[in-house]
């Protein structure tokens, strides 16, 4: 048994707080062309946004190195937050695309996030805050935001080994908060359902097949033997905080300096 010590919800939601905060106080000097080191240290110490990330990450890794460690088959590594649908989840999802090629790809991608993001119940309306009328502010958190964070850092240590390009995560991020697509609308399969989401409204799937041009990543290898993997199949990553980036594509890109 080992214990990651990821922050709740609750600490997720104050550390992107204050990152947006620090993007809004730094903006007047800031160009996302030129961020100096000491930019991204006034961005990066004001929360401890990389931090989770990390840790995230580092548990991500230990997760697929466990399951791989046997010597005649694969282990079974029991994942579990205290709910089950938030760390739990990110955890599930980022160990598979370490481990599985397939879900670097796009279509991976999205059925990854189907199988371990919407079927598994993750509460995308309440995290979300998509209907602030009848749902409880403190439910509120960026837990599906900070996955897709931690899946750049992956892909800007990795380039080749991912089929899907930056603009397709910025995409993701772009659509789960507009309520654009039933895709991420309500908590659970269930609810989806019982309201007729797949008749009622348009998947977001279909738009990204139809753009699957802009979304593809012209530096991708279709190998599962690329250059970032170890003799284990594994991605191998640098998770020391030092090594985690501050997104500056997604986060800056709508402060522009005086």
């Amino acid at each position: 048994i080992k214990f990651l010590d990821i922050e709740n919800i609750h600490s997720v939601r104050d550390a992107h707080e204050k990152l947006f905060k620090s993007c809004v106080e730094a903006s007047s000097r800031l160009s996302k062309e030129r961020l100096t080191r000491e930019d991204i240290a006034i961005l990066v110490n004001a929360s401890a946004w990389l931090e989770v990330i990390c840790k995230i990450l580092e548990g991500s890794i230990d997760i697929a190195n466990f399951i791989l460690s046997a010597t005649d088959k694969p282990n079974c590594a029991v994942i579990h937050c205290s709910d089950g649908w938030d760390r739990t989840t990110q955890l599930s999802a980022t160990s598979q695309l370490l481990l599985d090629a397939y879900y670097r790809t796009i279509e991976g991608f999205a059925v990854l996030i189907e199988k371990d993001w919407l079927s598994f119940g993750h509460k995308f309306a309440d995290r979300l805050h998509i209907f602030p009328s009848h749902k409880i502010r403190e439910e509120y958190s960026p837990i599906f935001q900070q996955w897709i964070d931690c899946i750049w850092q992956i892909w800007r240590q990795c380039p080749t080994a991912f089929e899907f390009n930056e603009e397709f995560l910025i995409y993701l991020l772009d659509i789960v908060t507009t309520a654009q697509y039933g895709t991420f609308l309500f908590d659970t399969q269930e609810e989806r359902t019982a309201e007729n989401i797949t008749f009622r409204t348009k998947s977001l799937w279909t738009d990204v097949k139809q753009n699957y041009k802009l979304f593809k990543n012209s530096s991708y290898v279709n190998s599962t033997n690329n250059n970032y993997e170890s003799k284990s199949g594994v991605l191998v990553l640098q998770v020391e905080i030092s090594e985690m980036k501050f997104w500056s594509n997604y986060y800056l890109r709508h402060f522009v300096p005086a």
